[in-house]
Order: structure tokens, then C-alpha cells, then sequence
């Protein structure tokens, strides 16, 4: 019984909990953001619920901990997309469309194809608010008449209590939240939070699904399925020519349209130049300039690296089909430049004096990039060693027990 004790107490150890835990928020992260805050949210409700439910903080202390592992894991990535949040307009993540007042379910707005799609989000919405709410009255009423642990009471209100919040969430009553909560105005669309009713909905059919009833929920399970996806197949759209072309202007190195929210301050990506070439002379009195006023020739052109030789008569301006970042280094002749804009844009423009010119420009490794890449390796390393040095110390217990 001793041995048994020990055994079950050193199997699953604490801070291997957390750390498993931490791989999988960090791991949301690294896919998808605005999961991330869903998810982020979701994690600190149901720790807060916890708390309440054992009157006690160290449910709150040990998803903290986890949470904080899981941002040093991620932080590669969750530094610089937090501090080069300066570079850009990340505002533009929120343009007309794209806020949740115009998101939640049932939405009007001016734009009619922007409210059909709504629509179809905001019915699959209601069928799940719907599902949730009839497999959770199942599963209470079965277990109302069986003998449950205190476990089984504390899942079932923690899942309740997400299931009830994240169907609000998409309601606009919750729109003060949505405008003060820290980055939950980013997740954009309201329904988004579907994602965790449908975890919920699963988990109160599983836990229902007991008898006749499980064969019940199996064949309605089939219907749902079989009836949503036909909906979603004829009420929904797709062009079938955006893959072609995007493919095309990427293949001809035309490029592809960008988005506001990755623009850098002070750029308007539509008061750029259509279809540039990849370097042109530049006048700040007429702009872009073809002619025999110089030579350009692109000798190296890819995602980090470009190299170009310029030939000119006289001092001149080379606008380079590039927008200007803080992580780019200019070199023109060895020597380090300062890029300057061309007129209401932020697209790069160098000098370059008379003669022959090389103009080497690479994306660097900025501060915060090596901060947070440093900062991941160290929580990686430093929790990987305890892992070793728990087991290590588990193993010579058990031999003398």
C-alpha cells in the first residue's frame, strides 16, 4: 500500500502538469491569435470558477503558472508580435466590417453580402447555443439521479459556466467587454467564441450519452452533420478565381494586395503604385520615372535579401518596390543608408550618387526578435531540466521503497 501510495503521488508530478499544459497554450499561440485570446480568456474563467468552487487560490495559481510558461515557450514569437505592433497600423485589424459591434449574431450593416454571411455564422451559432443547452439539461437530469463525486459537480459547472459566457460573448448586450478587455476587441468576430461552445456541447453529449440515449444523440449527431453541411454548401460562396490569380501574381513576382493592419505608419497601401517594377528612378517632383536617365539591374531579389546595381549619370533617387520596416538594413556602396518615402506612402526610396551603385537591402534580426527567441530557449531548457531532475530523484525513492 506504501509502494502503491507513492507510486500514484510521483507518476503524474505537478510541475509536469503545467508544463504539458504550457505546450498547448503555447502551441495555440503559434497557430492562431485570435484562438489564443479565446483561449487565454477561457483558461482564466474556468481557473476563476475553480478558485471559487474549492475557496481556494491555488486553482488561479497553478493556471497562472501555466499561462506564464506557456507565454516563455511562445515568447519567439508573442514578443516581437507585441512590440513591432509600433511598426504598423494595427488598427486597421479593425476597419469597417471587421469590429464586433458589427459581428454579433444577426448583425445589420450597409453591406449586404457582409450581413448574408453573418447570418449563416449567427444560425450555426444558434444551433449549438441550442445543443448545448439540451445536452447539458440531459446530462444534469441523468446525474441528478446517480451518484457523482464532487469532481463530476465541479466539471460540470466549470463547463457550464464557459458554455453560458461564451454564448453571451457573441450577444451585444457584451459589447462594453468586447471594448475594454485587454485585446478581446481583436478577435474581430463575436462568433468566433463558437469554437468553445462546440467544445462544451461535446462534452455535456458525452457525458449524457448514457443507454437509448447515446444511440439518440448518435443518430441526431448524423443529422446535424449531414443538414449543416448541406446548408453551408449551398449559403455559402467562394470565388473560384482568387486562388488562380493570387497564384499567378506570385508566380510573375507581381506580388499580391496586402492588408491595413500590416501597413507600416504612415502608409496607405492604396496610394501605391500599381504594378511597379521591382526598382524605378524617382523624382520628387513627378514621381516614378522610366527613361534613359539611368541604368537598374536586380541581381538578387528574395524574401530577406536584395541586391541592385545602379548606374547613373547623376545623383539620383531609386524607389524600390518595398515598404519600409525598421527591420530593414540599407547598404548603398558598403556605406549604411537611411531610407526616405516616397510621397504619401511608406515605400522605400534611396540616394544613390553618380556612378556605378550597389544597393544591398536585408531583413534583420531586431532586438525584441533575439529578446524573445533567448527568452523561449531559456523556458524550454530550464523546464526540460526539471522534468529530468524530478524523474531522476523519483527513481532511487522508488528503488528503496
Amino acid at each position: 500500500m506504501r509502494l502503491t501510495a507513492r507510486f500514484e503521488h510521483t507518476e503524474q508530478p505537478f510541475f509536469k502538469k503545467i508544463f504539458l499544459f504550457s505546450l498547448c497554450y503555447s502551441a495555440i499561440w503559434l497557430s492562431n491569435a485570435p484562438a489564443a485570446v479565446i483561449a487565454s480568456y477561457s483558461v482564466a474563467l474556468l481557473m476563476l470558477v475553480a478558485a471559487l468552487q474549492q475557496r481556494s487560490l491555488r486553482p488561479a495559481m497553478n493556471g497562472a503558472a501555466g499561462i506564464a510558461l506557456g507565454f516563455g515557450l511562445a515568447a519567439f514569437y508573442l514578443i516581437p508580435a507585441i512590440y513591432e505592433q509600433r511598426w504598423v497600423n494595427i488598427n486597421g485589424a479593425l476597419a469597417a466590417g471587421l469590429t464586433p459591434a458589427e459581428n454579433f449574431l444577426y448583425s445589420h450593416t450597409s453591406d449586404a453580402d457582409h450581413d448574408a454571411f453573418n447570418h449563416v455564422a449567427s444560425h450555426l451559432a444558434v444551433f449549438l447555443i441550442l445543443w448545448a443547452i439540451v445536452a447539458a439539461t440531459a446530462a444534469w437530469r441523468l446525474e441528478s439521479h446517480q451518484e457523482k463525486s464532487p469532481c463530476d459537480s465541479s466539471l460540470f459547472v466549470s463547463c457550464a459556466s464557459l458554455a453560458t459566457t461564451a454564448s453571451a460573448l457573441m450577444l451585444p448586450c457584451t459589447l462594453i467587454f468586447w471594448r475594454f478587455l485587454p485585446e478581446l476587441r481583436f478577435i474581430q468576430f463575436p462568433w468566433r467564441w463558437m469554437s468553445v461552445l462546440a467544445l462544451c456541447a461535446i462534452a455535456f453529449t458525452v457525458r449524457s450519452a448514457r443507454g437509448l440515449l447515446r444511440w439518440a444523440w448518435l443518430v441526431l449527431a448524423l443529422v446535424a452533420i449531414t443538414v449543416s453541411a448541406g446548408y453551408l454548401v449551398k449559403k455559402t460562396w467562394w470565388d473560384a478565381d482568387d486562388m488562380p490569380t493570387l497564384q499567378t501574381a506570385i508566380q510573375t513576382g507581381a506580388g499580391f494586395e496586402g492588408t491595413d493592419e500590416y501597413d507600416p505608419i504612415g502608409d496607405d497601401r492604396t496610394d501605391l503604385p500599381q504594378k511597379p517594377s521591382r526598382a524605378q528612378f524617382y523624382s520628387d517632383k513627378y514621381g516614378l520615372l522610366m527613361g534613359d536617365i539611368g541604368q537598374l539591374r536586380v541581381e538578387k531579389w528574395d524574401a530577406e535579401h536584395r541586391v541592385l546595381i545602379v548606374g547613373s549619370n547623376s545623383d539620383a533617387k531609386v524607389a524600390i518596390r518595398l515598404l519600409n520596416y525598421p527591420a530593414w538594413r540599407v547598404m548603398v556602396n558598403g556605406s549604411p543608408v537611411s531610407a526616405q518615402h516616397a510621397r504619401g506612402t511608406g515605400q522605400m526610396v534611396l540616394p544613390v550618387p553618380a556612378g556605378r551603385s550597389t544597393i544591398r537591402i536585408d531583413f534583420t534580426r531586431t532586438p525584441d526578435r533575439t529578446l524573445g527567441g533567448w527568452i523561449s530557449i531559456f523556458t524550454l531548457s530550464t523546464s526540460l531540466s526539471m522534468l529530468f531532475w524530478k524523474r531522476s530523484r523519483k527513481i532511487p525513492q522508488l528503488a528503496n521503497t
